[in-house]
C-alpha cells in the first residue's frame, strides 16, 4: 500500500513539472508567422506576432495541453492578393480563415481593424479552429461548422461580419433561421445568409455555454469519435433532445436575451424620423400656406394704399374758390368706392381661400381614408400570410421534429441490439470456452482414473504372483 502511494505522488510530480515545463514554452514556439506578398510591411506583421503570442496565451486556460502540432499563419494585404487556391476558402468580407488539415491561418490585414484589440481578437477566433482540430483529432471532421464558428466567436469575444443576436431574433418569430442541418459541413456564400448563419452559431453556442458550461462544452469536442457525434454529446450532457434544444434556445433569443429591445434601441433613431416625416410634411405645407396669405395681404395692403401727392397729377381749377368744394366732394366719393370695391374683393378673395382650403382638407380626409383602408388591407393580408407561413414552417418543424425523433429511436434500436448481439456473442463464447474446458477436465479425469485403475490392476497381478512365489517356495 505504501509503495502505491509513493508512486500516485511520484507520477503527480512528473506531471506538474511537465505543465510547468510547458506553461513557461514561448507561445511563437509552436506558430511561424510569415507575408503572403510584398505587400505586407514588417510593422504589420510584427503587430500579427505580437497578437498571436496573446491570443494564444490567452486560450491556454481554456487549451491547457494545446498545442500539440505547430502551425503557420500568413499574413496578406488584401482579398485581391490571395492566391487562386485560397479563395475558395474566404468568406467574403471576414478578417482570416483557418485551414486546419493543413495546420494553416490566413490573415487579411485590410480587413482587420486598426485598434489594440482587433489583432489580437481576429488571432484568437483563427487559432481556436486549429486548437479544437487538434483537440478533435482524428475526428476534427466530424464537427459541426456551426460548432466551430460559434465557439471561435465566444472564445475570442468578437463576431464576424458585425453578427449579433439583433439580426436574427425577428427572425425566430418569422421562422427564418438557417436549419443547423445546412450549415453543418460549410456556411452560405450568399452575404445575407452567410451573416445569419455566424450570428446563429454564435448565439447558439453562447446559449450551451450558460446551459452546460465552457469547460463541459470544450469536453464534448474531445469526447467525439464514430458512435458519438456533437449532437448525441449535447443531447447526453443536457437530456434534451435536439429539436428540444432548438426551442429553448428560441425562448431564451425572443424572451431572455435582451435582443429585440436592443433591437428596437438601435433602430429608434430611423423610427422617429420615420415617424416625424408626416408632421414635418404638414409643418411644411402650413407654412407655405401662410406665406402665401402673407403675399397676398401684402398685395391687397399695396392696393389699397391711396396714391401719394407726387403720383396725383395737378389740374389747377379754373375758379378754385368756386369748384374747390365739389371737387372734394367727388374724390371722397371715388375713394370710397374704391375702398368698398377692394373691400368686396378681399371678401371675395377669403370665402375662395376658404372653399379651396375646405375643398382640399375634405381631399386629404378622403385620401387618408383610403391609405388607411389600404393600409388595413395589406396588413390583414400580412398577416393572413405571415399565420399561413407560420402554419406551414409549424407543420415543417413537426415533421422535421418527428423525423430526427425518428432517426434517433432509430439509431437507439440499432446500438441497443448491436450491444445486446455483442454480449449475446460474448456469453455464448463464454460458455462455449466453459463447456470446452469442462469436457476437457472430464476427459483427464477419466484418463486419469483408468490410468490409476490401470496401476492398480497391475499391482494386483504382481502382488498375487508374489504370493503364489512365495507360496511356491
Amino acid at each position: 500500500m505504501d509503495y502505491d502511494g509513493a508512486l500516485v505522488v511520484f507520477l503527480l510530480c512528473i506531471l506538474l513539472l511537465s505543465v510547468c515545463l510547458r506553461a513557461q514554452t514561448p507561445a511563437n514556439s509552436w506558430f511561424a508567422i510569415t507575408a503572403g506578398g510584398p505587400e505586407v510591411a514588417s510593422e504589420v506583421l510584427q503587430r500579427a506576432e505580437q497578437a498571436a503570442e496573446a491570443a494564444l496565451q490567452s486560450l491556454q486556460p481554456v487549451f491547457p495541453l494545446l498545442p500539440r502540432q505547430p502551425f503557420r499563419i500568413v499574413v496578406h494585404g488584401s482579398e485581391e492578393s490571395l492566391p487562386e487556391g485560397l479563395k475558395a476558402s474566404h468568406h467574403v468580407g471576414s478578417p482570416g480563415f483557418a485551414i486546419p488539415a493543413q495546420h494553416e491561418i490566413h490573415i487579411l490585414a485590410d480587413l482587420v481593424r486598426h485598434d489594440s484589440n482587433g489583432m489580437q481578437a481576429v488571432m484568437a477566433h483563427e487559432i481556436t479552429h486549429e486548437l479544437l482540430s487538434q483537440l478533435a483529432n482524428p475526428f476534427g471532421e466530424l464537427l459541426p461548422r456551426w460548432a466551430h464558428e460559434g465557439i471561435a466567436q465566444v472564445l475570442s469575444g468578437e463576431t464576424y461580419l458585425d453578427a449579433s443576436e439583433e439580426n436574427i431574433v425577428w427572425r425566430v418569430s418569422t421562422n427564418q433561421l438557417l436549419p443547423f442541418s445546412a450549415i453543418e459541413s460549410d456556411f452560405p456564400r450568399d452575404p445575407v445568409q452567410l451573416r445569419v448563419a455566424y450570428a446563429q452559431s454564435f448565439s447558439f453556442v453562447a446559449w450551451l455555454e450558460q446551459q452546460i458550461g465552457r469547460a463541459r462544452l470544450i469536453e464534448l469536442v474531445d469526447e467525439m469519435d464514430k458512435e458519438t457525434s456533437f449532437w448525441r454529446g449535447l443531447v447526453l450532457a443536457t437530456n434534451r433532445t435536439s429539436a428540444e434544444l432548438e426551442t429553448d434556445w428560441h425562448d431564451y433569443l425572443l424572451y431572455g436575451s435582451g435582443a429585440r429591445s436592443r433591437s428596437l434601441l438601435s433602430q429608434c433613431f430611423s423610427l422617429l424620423m420615420i415617424l416625424a416625416l408626416p408632421l414635418l410634411a404638414l409643418a411644411m405645407r402650413r407654412r407655405m400656406r401662410s406665406e402665401a396669405k402673407v403675399r397676398e395681404r401684402m398685395a391687397a395692403q399695396e392696393r389699397q394704399q391711396p396714391p401719394t401727392f407726387a403720383e396725383v397729377p395737378y389740374n389747377p381749377p379754373v375758379d378754385a374758390d368756386l369748384d374747390f368744394a365739389e371737387e372734394d366732394r367727388d374724390g371722397r366719393k371715388d375713394h370710397d368706392d374704391r375702398e368698398d370695391r377692394e373691400d368686396r374683393k378681399d371678401r371675395e378673395d377669403r370665402e375662395d381661400r376658404k372653399d379651396r382650403e375646405d375643398r382640399d382638407d375634405r381631399k386629404d380626409r378622403e385620401d387618408r381614408k383610403d391609405r388607411d383602408g389600404r393600409k388595413d388591407h395589406d396588413e390583414r393580408e400580412d398577416r393572413e400570410d405571415c399565420k399561413d407561413r407560420e402554419d406551414r414552417d409549424d407543420r415543417k418543424d413537426r415533421e422535421d421534429r418527428k423525423d430526427r425523433e425518428g432517426r434517433e429511436d432509430r439509431e437507439d434500436r440499432k446500438d441497443r441490439e448491436g450491444r445486446e448481439d455483442r454480449e449475446d456473442r460474448k456469453d455464448r463464447d463464454g460458455r462455449e470456452d466453459r463447456e470446452d474446458r469442462d469436457d476437457r477436465d472430464d476427459r483427464e479425469d477419466r484418463k486419469g482414473r483408468e490410468g490409476r485403475k490401470d496401476r492398480e490392476d497391475r499391482d494386483d497381478r504382481k502382488d498375487r504372483e508374489d504370493r503364489k512365489d512365495r507360496n511356491d517356495f
